[in-house]
């Protein structure tokens, strides 16, 4: 389950375990309201999580979860593969380079049946 486990007025922290006995997070991330967009940052799995599917699972239940006014982007390294597969496994696209870091890309989420 994705939960928040910290609130600010602008940045929202959150956590995946995958029962609600585990004391412990598979992965976090945090969600920033960007004004006019909400970004994911520091999206990470805990190392022996890593390639069994708690990323797409956490990505895929809080995207489920959450009601989105406005795009959602989150950013990745261009050689970071791995992750670039997941984030359009869940449904994002590239749409550019990052503006503040020419070595990123810049992913945004799309409805899947608004692209199909």
């Amino acid at each position: 389950m994705t939960e928040c486990y910290e609130h600010t007025a602008r940045i929202q922290s959150f956590g995946y375990k995958r029962n609600h006995q585990i004391k412990n997070y598979q992965g976090l991330f945090e969600l920033v309201d960007a004004g006019n967009k909400f970004e994911i940052w520091s999206l990470q799995i805990r190392e022996r999580y890593r390639n069994k599917g708690y990323g797409t699972r956490m990505l895929t239940e809080f995207i489920s979860q959450f009601s989105f006014e406005k795009p959602l982007v989150l950013y990745v390294h261009k050689t970071n593969e791995i992750a670039i597969r997941l984030y359009e496994k869940v449904g994002f696209k590239i749409i550019g380079e990052c503006e503040f870091a020419p070595y990123a890309y810049e992913m945004q989420y799309f409805n899947r049946k608004e692209t199909t």
